[in-house]
């Protein structure tokens, strides 16, 4: 059996494993989740952008960086996105329009 190459880990703030123990002891309850929404682009990536390989093109993957001020993973790469909100379910709205595909 082949072993793997150690990866490194993300460096995480210390409160993260306090709170994810005492979640885990049951010393302190569980985040209620939100409903949230992420969107993915991607589109094929043209001879010699970022992506390409020996077996082909690739893809090209849009992200934002969070801004290194902010306190809740400053700096990071992310996928646009966000809580839902109220109007996101306002069919008055034009764009929520979803036709035959509901």
């Amino acid at each position: 059996m082949t072993e793997r190459p150690a990866r490194r880990g993300i460096r995480l703030p210390p409160q993260f494993a306090e709170r994810a123990r005492e979640v885990l002891d049951g010393t302190v309850p569980p985040v209620t989740p939100r409903d949230a929404a992420t969107v993915m682009l991607l589109r094929p990536a043209a001879d010699g952008r970022p992506g390409g390989g020996a077996d082909g093109p690739g893809v090209c993957v849009y992200m934002l960086r969070r801004r290194t001020s902010m306190a809740f993973a400053a700096g990071a790469y992310v996928f646009p996105g966000g809580s839902v909100d109220a109007a996101d379910a306002d069919e008055s709205i034009a764009w929520a329009d979803l036709g035959d595909a509901a």
